[in-house]
């Protein structure tokens, strides 16, 4: 019909019809048609001109490979119509024409913007998005979703944290993405954009239906067959090679960095990515389980393609089982497994040739990994027979052992007194407990009303709630949800026995009780005192500016206070942090007894708890270290110092970076305006070879502190 509109055979010349069939030609998909409409629009021709409608169809005709729709929208490019481009002319004009940064010397010498010099990025307004909304935030940046009405299609759009490495990270990931754009299996970048109304930078890329692979194995796992597992292994490698071929390292390789889309693997996430010409071998981020283990040795290490073949065969290992690596363990307990060479096991049913690849892949010594093209042409060649599989009924028995919630004897001890349990299902240890300590009161859950979720931790969730007593009295509490299983109860014992052992005192969180969510449900209730003001590290975010030194103090007392109460009543407690520290009415109150303990000797979750403040010997010797007093004393110097500077401790660092900044005896420094006794206080906390009489003494020093001095 269009071409006879056209011709005019025995139908008259009508350019608006003409018009009107090549649309619905375009919207069907027909690169030809997606050309005509857009040359029709910037010509005025059946229809009214229009450059931003004349770059869309451009577009749309150039992706779908429409060699004059490609040659077109280059022109427009060139021209800027429908769009605005910036072209890197030399080092700095990035950051002057994206950005607008007014002092340009610390970019002259950037590496990655002389490698965007000469090309053309695509900026678009940033009205053309619509229904905007937050769909993850991460260490470096928060990523939305969004559609796009230039490209006629949903988008991510990617903003990194303005914490005064904004460009760097911005650009970083823009000259990476640039240098591998347009390759398959690998995320697609777009275009720049900006937010007049907060002056937010985004790169524009792809959006991917399928989510993230870790979140895609955990709900379509069981679907999977071993040659769709192949080929999803096939698309990382290919991924990789790209990468590889455009000389650079991804440094950070997960299952959160891997995308899928319409049955495809998109390798994504550039920020911690790095040239190999680069001289600096920097890392602050990556997850442990992924990390190459030459790192954990040597924080000097410079990443190369070998450290991302051993992340490579790590994700292949996750494709085989659907889960995580070393998910069971801490991040400090995954260092040095890895350190010292531990890796997963082998999973029931996975190809010989398979597990071949990827333990191949993650070998200790980086000179016996293959390159990744061994690793394509070996994917090519994977026996999936029968009799290539790996079959073991010693490690079915005991996975099944491992795992199963009816596994006989359940035996602990509670105030010195062995219980011995053979139904876990009946929930016999725990009406146990409760029936052998009157001072535990065990509430109906139907007590409970207007329940609101407050956040997670590392082993429950925590939900404000009305109690409604007997006499009708409302009190406000807080409900600890612990699910537990077989392995947890010991756990869940141990938490019981510290909130009970402590007592009470001004500055250590309430504890009311127990509660269960159903006569069947395995999952159990610590019912606490409500702290109305949030965590320490919050009140900090929000109160900081405010703060007079006086305050700073006062705070500082009242942790001391709790922790001398607690250490008074043999509790070390383990996992002091600013998360783990409540406000209520302006009063601190140390909260979380998860890991804490009596004898310093335990193995109950040796190796748990926040990097940042644990002992450095900790870190160092692993569980080989029995944490003491010392070491609470140590996190208590840690809290001195975020209290003075209202930072989190080495924001800088993120991961397995962070241990071995730490362990090589680096600490923050002091912040300008400190009062050097409270200097010293806290440096002294830091000092290994503290005993606990002395921290003692630092803490009756502290307590009796004059306030006036510090204002």
């Amino acid at each position: 019909m269009k071409t006879i509109y056209c011709n005019g055979n025995e139908i008259s010349k009508d350019r608006k019809k003409v018009f009107q069939w090549y649309l619905k030609s375009a919207e069907g998909g027909n690169g030809n048609g997606q050309f005509i409409i857009g040359y029709s629009y910037v010509n005025g021709i059946g229809t009214t001109k229009g450059e931003k409608k004349t770059f869309q169809w451009y577009l749309k005709s150039a992706e779908g490979g429409n060699s004059k729709g490609q040659l077109n929208l280059g022109y427009c490019y060139v021209n800027e119509i429908g769009t605005t481009k910036v072209r890197i002319m030399d080092e700095i004009d990035l950051v002057h024409e994206i950005f607008n940064v007014g002092d340009l010397n610390q970019w002259e010498n950037n590496k990655n913007l002389s490698d965007l010099k000469g090309q053309f990025i695509t900026k678009f307004d940033y009205c053309i998005f619509k229904n905007i909304t937050r769909i993850a935030n991460g260490g470096f940046a928060t990523v939305y979703r969004a559609n796009s009405t230039i490209l006629g299609k949903r988008v991510v759009l990617k903003s990194f944290h303005d914490n005064g490495e904004f460009y760097e990270k911005f650009v970083r990931e823009l000259t990476n993405i640039i240098a591998v754009n347009k390759y398959d299996n690998i995320i697609n970048f777009y275009e720049i954009s900006i937010d007049p109304s907060t002056e937010k930078y985004y790169l524009v890329l792809q959006y991917a239906k399928g989510g993230d692979l870790r979140s895609y194995l955990r709900n379509n796992f069981t679907s999977l067959d071993w040659k769709t597992k192949i080929d999803m292994a096939k698309d990382l490698a290919r991924g990789l090679q790209f990468i590889h071929q455009a000389n650079i390292v991804h440094r950070d390789l997960n299952s959160k960095n891997i995308l899928v889309h319409e049955g495809r693997l998109l390798i994504s996430d550039f920020v911690l990515s790095k040239s190999l010409d680069s001289d600096s071998n920097s890392f602050v981020g990556g997850m442990f389980a992924y990390t190459d283990p030459e790192y954990f040795k040597d924080g000097r290490y410079k990443r190369n393609k070998s450290s991302d073949i051993y992340s490579l065969g790590v994700l292949f290992w996750e494709i085989s089982s659907g889960r995580p690596p070393f998910d069971y363990m801490h991040n400090l307990n995954i260092f040095h497994t890895i350190k010292s060479g531990g890796r997963e096991i082998l999973i029931q049913g996975t190809p010989l040739d398979y597990f071949k690849i990827y333990s191949c892949a993650w070998d200790q010594n980086p000179t016996q990994r293959p390159t990744i093209e061994d690793i394509c042409n070996s994917l090519e060649n994977i026996d999936i027979s029968l009799e290539n599989i790996y079959n073991s009924p010693e490690f079915e028995t005991n996975f099944v052992s491992f795992n199963s919630t009816n596994s006989g004897i359940i035996a602990i001890e509670y105030h010195g007194e062995a219980s011995t349990f053979h139904n876990f299902n009946n929930n016999e240890w725990f009406d146990d407990i409760i029936i052998k300590n009157n001072e535990i009161i065990k509430y109906d859950y139907e007590v409970f009303r207007s329940l609101k979720y407050i956040g997670k931790g590392g082993f429950g969730s925590v939900h404000s709630a009305t109690l409604i007593d007997e006499k009708m009295t409302k009190t406000k509490v807080a409900l600890k949800s612990i699910v537990v299983r077989v392995h947890d109860i010991k756990l869940f014992v141990n938490e019981l026995r510290q909130h009970l052992k402590v007592c009470s005192h001004e500055n250590i969180i309430g504890f009311y009780g127990v509660s269960q969510k159903g006569l069947n449900s395995n999952e159990y209730i610590l019912v606490l005192e409500y702290a109305n003001g949030g965590t320490l590290r919050s009140y900090l975010e929000s109160n900081f500016k405010n703060l007079k030194w006086s305050d700073k103090l006062n705070l500082a007392q009242q942790i001391a206070k709790a922790i001398k109460h607690l250490h008074s009543h043999d509790v070390i407690h383990r996992d002091l942090h600013s998360n783990n520290i409540l406000i209520h009415n302006n009063i601190i109150k140390i909260s979380d007894f998860g890991l804490a303990i009596s004898d310093p000797s335990s193995t109950l979750l040796k190796l748990a708890g926040s990097i940042t403040y644990s002992d450095p010997m900790l870190l160092i010797n692993g569980d080989k270290f029995n944490r003491t007093k010392a070491s609470d004393i140590y996190s208590f110097g840690i809290l001195l110092w975020e209290i003075s500077s209202g930072e989190i401790p080495y924001k800088k660092y993120r991961g397995p970076s962070k241990i071995l900044h730490i362990i090589k005896g680096n600490r923050e420094t002091p912040v300008i305006g400190s009062p050097q006794d409270y200097i010293n206080i806290y440096q002294d906390c830091w000092k290994q070879d503290q005993i606990v009489i002395q921290t003692l003494i630092k803490l009756c020093k502290i307590l009796n502190m004059s306030i006036d001095i510090f204002d």
